[in-house]
């Protein structure tokens, strides 16, 4: 997915958003501000919206030196959804469909994202899990093909987030599960220490991709970590930069995700805020029909 004119601002509001947790020196916020402009540069015309965010905010954390600006938030939302856990698993155990139920939640979850707000309401994204319909629904279809399949693989987003992930690979219960994190944290992605802290471990494999990079940039995942995207028969992708990266990759991936900006939204089909549980090849299928 090609980075749209509307992405630059939204990108530097990032940058600024990152560089202020850090300084109000407005010098030094000129100085990040033009460091991002020249890592970005290059990047406008061929890179998607993920590429460009990956390369501004690595201005913030080269310009002041700080390589995990966002870790207390990690901290602190898995500690939330930690609490939030044993309700959440009585909701999804005691619902007419949990695996739909867990699902829902998941997608609702994946709102738990300091990249696009710094004021995250995570009872808020669990309340509309429990109203909303998806706008794209291919559940049925993914059950059909969780039943056939001899490998899971669940790309994970954000911290926090990740014990909704948990509850859904719970809901889903499959043999040879794997649920895969960032390599390091640029924003609040999960990490391997994450993902170990709320206890994936117990319902998956957890491997690393070996990348910093926000989403899912094949060429600079680590071999083990492609060894195993292509293994799996069924791949859960969470959140818009594994959208954004994996959206043009022939392989049965399911998009489970909030559309949080309005480039997504028009590129699935849907309203901003929607949430969808997406097929790749059919997304777009049923208009098209």
């Amino acid at each position: 997915m090609k980075a749209h004119t509307d992405c630059v601002p939204c990108v530097f509001r990032q940058v600024l958003r990152a560089a202020r947790r850090i300084t109000d020196d407005e010098e030094k916020l000129f100085a990040v501000l033009t460091h991002a402009m020249d890592l970005v540069r290059d990047r406008l015309r061929t890179g998607t919206p993920a590429d460009l965010t990956t390369a501004a905010l690595k201005a913030v954390t080269d310009y002041f030196g700080v390589n995990d600006l966002y870790a207390d938030e990690r901290r602190h939302t898995n500690r939330i959804m930690l609490q939030l856990e044993p309700e959440l698993r009585k909701l999804i155990e005691y619902s007419r469909d949990p695996l739909r139920t867990a699902l829902r939640l998941a997608a609702a979850a994946n709102m738990i994202d300091f990249g696009i707000t710094d004021d995250v309401d995570v009872n808020a994204a669990l309340d509309k899990a429990m109203t909303i319909a998806f706008a794209i629904d291919h559940t049925d279809r993914l059950v059909e093909d969780l039943a056939r399949s001899k490998k899971l693989l669940l790309l994970a987003d954000n911290s926090g987030e990740i014990v909704a992930d948990k509850l859904l690979l719970e809901a889903i219960g499959h043999k040879n599960a794997w649920v895969a994190v960032r390599g390091a944290a640029l924003l609040n992605d999960a990490t391997v220490a994450d993902a170990e802290e709320v206890g994936l471990g117990t319902v998956a494999r957890i491997i690393s991709n070996g990348s910093d990079r926000l989403g899912t940039v094949l060429e600079d995942c680590s071999a083990a970590f492609k060894r195993c995207f292509n293994q799996a028969d069924v791949i859960l992708s969470k959140g818009q930069a594994n959208f954004e990266s994996l959206e043009h990759v022939d392989r049965d991936i399911y998009f489970i995700m909030t559309a949080k900006c309005e480039l997504v939204a028009r590129q699935l089909g849907v309203r901003l805020g929607d949430v969808v549980a997406a097929r790749r090849d059919l997304i777009g299928a049923e208009a098209a029909s």
